[in-house]
């Protein structure tokens, strides 16, 4: 499963970040963008910084223990 997002620097104004969200959502809320994504097989999710933060947390964790359960290592 792959998932797209985006991101902002650390200490970012509120405003800011709610704009961006805001110009986004209504991307996302136009049938030809939302035609496109499904013949490109993407599910759009809703949601804000908070619900995105989280998934990406929890994505970390479950994909995090998927690397240390194959013995991956990094090289240098």
């Amino acid at each position: 499963m792959n998932w797209y997002g985006f991101l902002a620097p650390a200490g970012t104004p509120p405003d800011i970040v709610e704009k961006v969200r805001s110009d986004v959502a209504k991307v996302m809320a136009q049938q030809d963008f939302r035609d496109w994504m499904a013949k490109q097989g993407i599910e759009p999710m809703s949601g804000g910084p908070s619900e995105f933060s989280s998934f990406m947390a929890s994505e970390f964790e479950r994909l995090g223990a998927v690397v240390k359960a194959s013995g991956a290592k990094l090289v240098e």
